[in-house]
């Protein structure tokens, strides 16, 4: 049995030239759509496309990730699909763009850790990483695997807020700009857990390269 289900919504009567997975964040936690995950797909579905709400398993071990990863595929067939993830979500986002059987076009992370080990050198061990850690065990196999450059032609777009004491934007810059060099991002004046409008322009790249 799956430990994750697709929400798929139609396109009503229009035909949708670009699959769209939107990933949901809960520190790494088994997630469901939510406010976030919705709002895009809502916004998605006005511009012709076909968002796929996606509810992911614990990330707390490597068989978990893989199961994202054959889930994608399975569904998009080949076909050139978006990626778009928030907090949790969009370093799952990022790091499935390089993987195998995907013909990913375009990504879009909304505040998230663009890599793992950096987030966690950057917290030590104050109350998000607390929080973090009570709600998944993240092995070292899963933190490399949400860590370090990811190899794939795709486009890269990178949201944080100025405000997120989370994941912090300066921290999230530098490690963005290092692992994806030909990626653009952008910095908004908000904190954790915002919509797609909290930065409406970093939606529009990711959408203009889909």
């Amino acid at each position: 049995m799956k430990r994750f289900r697709p929400a798929v919504q139609a396109c009503e009567s229009r035909t949708c030239p670009t699959m769209v997975f939107i990933f949901p964040g809960n520190a790494l936690a088994a997630a469901t759509p939510d406010i976030p995950t919705q709002t895009a797909a809502d916004r998605l579905l006005q511009l012709g496309d076909q968002p796929i709400q996606v509810s992911t398993p614990p990330m707390d071990s490597p068989r978990a990730f893989q199961a994202v990863v054959d889930y994608v595929r399975e569904v998009s067939r080949g076909q050139p699909i978006g990626l778009i993830g928030f907090s949790a979500g969009g370093a799952l986002a990022l790091h499935l763009a390089g993987q195998p059987g995907l013909d990913v076009r375009s990504v879009l992370d909304f505040y998230g850790p663009p890599d793992l080990r950096d987030w966690f050198a950057s917290h030590g061990h104050d109350h998000y990483y607390q929080y973090v850690t009570s709600h998944v065990h993240l092995t070292p196999a899963v933190v490399d695997l949400l860590s370090g450059p990811t190899h794939s032609s795709a486009h890269f777009v990178a949201a944080f807020g100025r405000q997120d004491a989370n994941v912090r934007a300066d921290v999230s810059l530098s490690s963005f700009q290092a692992d994806f060099p030909g990626g653009q991002s952008f910095v908004y004046d908000g904190n954790h857990g915002v919509t797609i409008y909290a930065d409406y322009p970093a939606f529009q790249s990711f959408v203009a390269s889909l």
